[in-house]
C-alpha cells in the first residue's frame, strides 16, 4: 500500500505551488518597487525579496516538475520490491531531513539579521529596507519548511513501519 508515499508527494507538489506564486509575487512587488518607486527603503525591500523570490522559483519549480516521475518510479520500484524501495527511498530522505536543520539556520539568520538592520538602522533607509525583506522572506520560508519537515517525518515513519525499523 503506498497511500502514505502518495499523500507525501500529492502534499510537496501543493506546496510547491504556493512557493512558485510567493516567489513570483514577491518577484513583482520587488521588481515594481525597484524600477518604479525610487524610495531607498523600497529599493532596499526589493533586493532580498527578488534574490529569495528567485530561489523560491528555482525550488519550487524543481518539485513541481520532477515529482510526478519520481512518484511513477517509486511506486513501480515499491511494487517490484519493498526491500530495493525501502534501500533507495529511506537514505533519500535521511537526507532530506537534514537538509532542513541546515536550511531553517540560514532561514533563523535571515529573520535575525533583518530584525537587527531593523533595530540599528535610521528609519527608511536602504538597510532597513534590506532588513524587512529578509525578515519576511525568512519567516515564509521558516514557515514553509517547518511544515515540510513534518510532511517528511511522517512519510520517513511510514518508510520505517513497512520495515519494521
Amino acid at each position: 500500500m503506498v497511500d502514505p508515499m502518495i499523500a507525501y508527494f500529492k502534499a510537496e507538489k501543493a506546496g510547491s505551488v504556493l512557493i512558485i506564486l510567493a516567489a513570483l509575487i514577491g518577484g513583482f512587488i520587488s521588481v515594481y518597487m525597484f524600477m518604479k518607486l525610487k524610495e531607498n527603503f523600497l529599493t532596499g525591500l526589493s533586493i532580498p525579496l527578488f534574490s529569495i523570490a528567485l530561489i523560491q522559483l528555482i525550488v519550487g519549480s524543481s518539485v513541481f516538475f520532477r515529482t510526478d516521475k519520481q512518484v511513477a518510479n517509486l511506486a513501480n520500484t515499491y511494487s517490484e520490491s519493498i526491500k530495493n524501495f525501502v534501500d533507495k527511498e529511506k537514505p533519500r530522505m535521511e537526507k532530506v531531513l537534514s537538509s532542513f536543520r541546515i536550511y531553517k539556520w540560514i532561514e533563523a539568520a535571515f529573520i535575525i539579521a533583518g530584525l537587527l538592520l531593523l533595530l540599528f538602522t535610521s528609519d527608511k533607509n536602504l538597510w532597513a529596507g534590506i532588513g524587512l525583506g529578509l525578515l519576511l522572506q525568512g519567516s515564509l520560508m521558516l514557515a514553509f519548511d517547518i511544515f515540510a519537515e513534518r510532511r517528511a517525518e511522517i512519510y520517513m515513519s511510514w518508510i520505517n513501519s513497512i520495515t519494521g525499523g
